[in-house]
């Protein structure tokens, strides 16, 4: 290989890792939730049942918010709860805050500014 081709290939290289070397905004998932709202007391003979019962109620009080934010799987800081109430079954609870995922955080007026590319 000549001494040409040598310093053709290194400047090649030099470019390619000039180019890697500018930071570019970062884009991602971020997680966006709504205050915690509750289900409302669900009493059933089975745990299971009341399970679902007051989990059909938070997602049906989440959808207010929009369609999108009835998914429990993606709710924060969330808690189902039961207690057994003697002769009446289980009394359930579903609580937490409903989320969704967003591909790309909206821009506040605080922290660092994206740079144009």
């Amino acid at each position: 290989m000549t001494l040409r081709v040598r310093l053709c290939h290194l400047s090649v290289t030099a470019a390619v890792a000039a180019m890697l070397a500018v930071p570019h905004p970062a884009k991602g998932a971020v997680r966006v939730c709504k205050g915690p709202i509750s289900s409302a007391v669900a009493i059933e003979k089975s745990e299971t049942a009341g399970k679902r019962r007051a989990l059909d109620d938070w997602k049906a009080k989440a959808g207010l918010f929009g369609t999108e934010y009835t998914s429990w799987r993606l709710a924060a800081d969330k808690r189902l709860a039961c207690t057994a109430v003697k002769g009446h079954g289980y009394a359930c609870l579903a609580h937490g805050s409903p989320c969704i995922i967003k591909q790309v955080p909206p821009l506040t007026g605080s922290g660092p500014k994206p740079i144009p590319g």
